[in-house]
């Protein structure tokens, strides 16, 4: 856009804005062009190129608030939208990225596949970019699983040979593969999960042989430091594409190979990838943050994320080690798996009836310097690794602590499909956050974990509220943890209304529980919640010191103590009017309803 056409833009802004709200907003739609004005008749086709326009606008300051309005349509993105400080809103004024009324704005970072051909073993095939690699395909909006055996639940480990590279199997539960290609082991380790390169299988010796050691760096990581035949399964080789709706990716020959569904036809289906890294950005700096910015009515979905090198050593809520060092060691440095969307250094921003679906990452991260955001009326749903984050797994020297934050009245469900150790609302070192009133449903471990540090040596994890929600079905695969999971001294910190329940009896050699208070954990108040249908005790405590739990009513199961000490002295834990009542008695029913009617569902 030229100067002159700038001003003019401006000029029609600041004619046509009256009192604080603006009627001369920018506006985006697919069929858009960013060589033009970005008015409601003339609208620019991407988010990037309004955003530029509203940034011409605050840098002269802001007299009114902006809104930026998106029709609904699919806007396909290989990178993300970055936003920095000269986007923000003021103390008095905001600026809003808004769906239109009715209609829903999609931004996608995958990319469409086609030219289909029918093989004679009927599998199709199409080609792909050699230098596109992708882990997740969706054909007609749902995820397709990547090839593998067993096609359902997991094999077990009968013996192992050497305790980070060889095992061996039951004899014919898998097939000899004399080159094993790109194939992919998945191991279960209790409470988090390997991703491994595969070297070889043998079907004659029944051994399995990985590229790279298994698991992180302690003892305990080795394949049978937690369970003595633990579960895995095998992904991603030509020989296990044997199941309609798997795939499999050739990157030799550059080809994706599928066996459809019944009736699907190559002519008839939409069939995408993931190529975006990340979809948006917020990325402010100390002392120059990114303002009251917010997002409304959007929905993002479609990621990629490849940890390094093929090699994924589960830790804890999908933090992990991954890479060698040049010596070819493993790199011994926890890392994160990457969000779709990331705030660092945002304050007062929000996202209100946002969905972030079917990436292949976590859903979003409030990195250091997120202060006082807020995620409402939202839904994460379908993300690879964890929902929502909030603060940071260490936190250097002078940084900005992750404070205030809000996640209100929001659903996160069936997370965790990829990278199974997630969570659905991970608080590392935070404080004074809040998590209220939402759904947290169907993962395969913990549903909110609170506190980041294994004992009760001060950080800034303190004072967070974590309320009223609903927390059901989790601990779906992995074990040791619990509707809520916390670690660390927390002073300040609340578990207050909870409505927790279906926590099954994991394969896992520890027990999950409706809460889990690990290694540290301290100072925190548990109050008023209600846990029910939970295989082991409603509360465990685990190298836990000095806490409060009072006015809490569970049901429990056969032979069961409400409270659960591991290294813990019971004399610490302060017990106040806490009760257990009968399941499927008046009482029972009448609180269920209770807080089924305060879930609004």
């Amino acid at each position: 856009m030229s100067l002159l056409k700038a001003i003019s833009n401006v000029l029609l802004y600041i004619t046509f804005c009256t009192g604080t709200t603006c009627a001369a907003d920018f506006y985006v739609a697919p069929n858009g062009n960013d060589a033009g004005p970005g008015t409601e008749n003339k609208p620019f086709a991407t988010i990037g190129k309004a955003r530029d326009a509203v940034r011409a606008i605050s840098a002269n300051g802001l007299k009114n608030n902006i809104t930026v309005q998106i029709r609904g349509g699919i806007y396909r993105i290989d990178n993300p939208v970055l936003f920095d400080s000269r986007d923000s809103g003021t103390d008095k004024f905001r600026i809003t990225y808004e769906a239109r009324k009715s209609e829903t704005p999609v931004f996608s970072g995958a990319r469409v596949i086609s030219n289909w051909k029918v093989n004679s073993d009927g599998t199709w095939e199409a080609p792909v970019p050699a230098d596109w690699s992708f882990r997740e395909l969706f054909i007609n909006e749902v995820r397709r699983p990547r090839c593998r055996h067993p096609n359902k639940g997991f094999a077990k480990v009968t013996k192992v040979i050497n305790d980070r590279r060889q095992f061996e199997f039951k004899p014919g539960d898998f097939p000899r593969i004399a080159d094993a290609g790109d194939t992919e082991l998945v191991m279960l380790h209790d409470w988090s999960i390997s991703r491994n390169g595969v070297k070889y299988v043998d079907g004659k010796t029944h051994v399995i042989e990985t590229v790279y050691e298994i698991g992180g760096p302690a003892r305990f990581w080795r394949i049978n430091g937690f369970e003595q035949n633990p579960r895995f399964r095998l992904e991603n080789h030509p020989v296990f594409l044997d199941a309609p709706g798997e795939w499999y990716l050739d990157r030799n020959a550059n080809l994706l190979r599928y066996r459809p569904l019944q009736g699907e036809e190559p002519g008839e289906i939409q069939a995408v990838a993931p190529v975006a890294p990340q979809l948006l950005v917020l990325k402010g700096e100390k002392g120059k943050p990114v303002k009251n910015l917010h997002f409304r009515g959007l929905l993002f979905k479609h990621t990629h994320w490849q940890f390094e090198e093929n090699r994924y050593g589960g830790g804890q809520a999908c933090f992990h080690w991954s890479g060698t060092s040049p010596a070819g060691e493993m790199k011994w440095n926890w890392q994160p798996v990457i969000p779709a969307l990331m705030f660092e250094f945002a304050e007062s921003c929000g996202l209100e009836n946002v969905s972030i679906v079917d990436v292949g990452g976590s859903g979003i991260w409030l990195r250091q310097g997120c202060i006082n955001n807020s995620i409402v009326n939202s839904r994460i749903a379908g993300a690879a690794a964890n929902g929502v984050m909030i603060g940071e797994h260490k936190v250097p020297e002078g940084a900005t602590v992750a404070s205030g934050n809000v996640i209100r009245n929001s659903v996160i469900e069936d997370c965790g499909v990829h990278f199974f150790g997630s969570v659905g609302v991970w608080i590392g070192l935070s404080n004074g956050n809040r998590i209220a009133s939402n759904e947290i449903r169907r993962h395969p471990y913990t549903g909110i974990s609170v506190g980041w540090r294994w004992n009760p040596t001060p950080t800034p994890c303190k004072a967070n509220v974590v309320e009223d929600n609903h927390i059901h079905h989790v601990m779906q695969v992995l074990s040791d943890g619990g509707g809520i999971y916390t670690l660390g001294l927390q002073p300040g910190t609340v578990l207050r209304g909870n409505w927790i329940h279906d926590v099954p009896l994991n394969a896992g050699r520890a027990e999950s529980n409706g809460m889990f208070l690990d290694e540290g954990t301290t100072g925190i108040v548990i109050e008023n919640n209600f846990i029910h249908d939970i295989a082991k005790s409603p509360f465990r405590f685990h190298k836990a010191t000095t806490n409060l739990l009072r006015n809490n009513t569970v049901v429990l199961g056969k032979d069961l103590p409400l409270v659960r000490y591991n290294n813990t002295q019971a004399k610490n834990i302060k017990q106040e009017k806490n009760r257990a009542i009968q399941a499927g008695s008046d009482e029972f029913r009448k609180i269920t309803e209770q807080y089924r009617k305060s879930a609004g569902r």
